[in-house]
């Protein structure tokens, strides 16, 4: 749809799909969906706005969900269980080179937003947090910076651009 509501048209996957996330250039759409029954792990996928050419990029036990597109629209940071607890990971857009950035033991990780300078917010909680954590970190997984600001904020949380029409 328009920002303003209008001109809604369905999507359609035929699976049982949510977590949309916009690429950068509006032409694709990262999702997660269920590739089997409706009660089987969640994996990502792509698909061209209009719906057409769905692939799916992950194949792993548990659940990947997308959490943002790099800026050039070449890379997918996602999160994923698949190793007990939730994870970030990033993967080209293809579903190749798969790879987890950090791993904190018991703490549920989430890539939210890729900032055009490269580095990515990630929110981080131990099962008992109420709120998460926030950190800034790099693709290569190095530069993690605290992000105290963002303390109370929930997830997810999303970045614009300054423009003439935002207020920064």
């Amino acid at each position: 749809m328009r920002p303003d509501g209008t001109g809604v048209r369905p999507v359609s996957t035929a699976l049982a799909s949510e977590c949309a996330e916009w690429s950068p250039d509006g032409s694709k759409i990262a999702f997660c969906g269920h590739w089997g029954s409706a009660d089987s792990d969640f994996d990502v996928g792509v698909m061209n706005a209009d719906g057409s050419h769905v692939r799916r990029l992950t194949n792993a036990p548990g659940h990947d969900y997308p959490g943002a597109w790099s800026p050039d629209g070449t890379q997918l940071a996602f999160s994923s269980d698949r190793n007990g607890s939730s994870e970030f990971w990033i993967m080209n857009v293809d579903g190749t080179h798969q790879r987890r950035l950090i791993d904190t033991p018991g703490a549920g990780e989430a890539p939210n937003a890729w900032l055009p300078d490269g580095r990515i917010v990630i929110s981080s909680a131990k099962p008992d947090q109420v709120l998460p954590d926030w950190y800034l970190i790099r693709p290569d997984g190095t530069h993690i910076t605290a992000l105290p600001q963002l303390h109370g904020a929930q997830s997810p949380i999303d970045w614009l651009p300054c423009t003439p029409r935002t207020v920064c």
